[in-house]
């Protein structure tokens, strides 16, 4: 499981770093990668901790070029999964599950390159060979539904969900931040 937590210090501290994109919250990024067993749901352990402090926004002005340079904060994500598969050696099937923040395809096909499985979130409607992702899982086979109770959460007051469970087979296209460069992706 790999997830990223935010820090805020509320105040202005050596060390810190900009956070939600506002100039006056500072803080830092600790990204969390977690092992559990599939077979009894009890944890392995903490795989990795990276803590990442943003240094500031990259100039409107910067070209391409220098923006595919820069090192990117998504580079989390692919340090999570190597270090999950060095600490993970002997485990057969390995399955990375992320929030939306990991629906990169360069992420997803990492995860395919290393042979290994995930369930992420969609975030993008990503070109698929039959159109669109969201109108892929729309016309989906549903495989079952169920009722989940969401706690109160602030100003939101708690409620019951209804849960329609999908699944296909789907062929992912390269994005065009890559100028569809890459592989067709089928992923389910």
């Amino acid at each position: 499981i790999q997830d990223t937590s935010t820090l805020n210090f509320d105040a202005e501290l050596p060390g810190l770093g900009l956070i939600d994109g506002s100039a006056r919250k500072c803080g830092m990024l600790m990204h969390n990668v977690y092992a559990v067993s599939a077979r009894d749901k009890k944890p392995l352990g903490l795989v990795q901790q990276q803590i990442i402090v943003r240094t500031g926004k990259v100039a409107k002005t910067a070209t391409a070029a220098q923006r595919r340079e820069r090192k990117k904060e998504s580079a989390k994500w692919s340090a999570g999964l190597l270090a999950g598969k060095a600490a993970l050696p002997t485990h057969r099937k390995v399955i990375q599950v992320c929030d939306r923040e990991a629906d990169i395809y360069v992420f997803i096909k990492q995860i395919k390159d290393v042979e290994q499985g995930f369930a992420i979130r969609c975030a993008q409607n990503r070109s698929t060979e039959t159109g669109k992702l969201f109108s892929d899982i729309a016309q989906a086979e549903v495989r079952g539904t169920g009722l989940v109770k969401i706690a109160r959460n602030g100003k939101r007051k708690a409620r019951t969900a209804q849960l329609i469970i999908k699944s296909c087979v789907v062929q992912l296209r390269p994005s065009q931040k890559q100028n569809r460069q890459g592989p067709v992706l089928s992923v389910n």
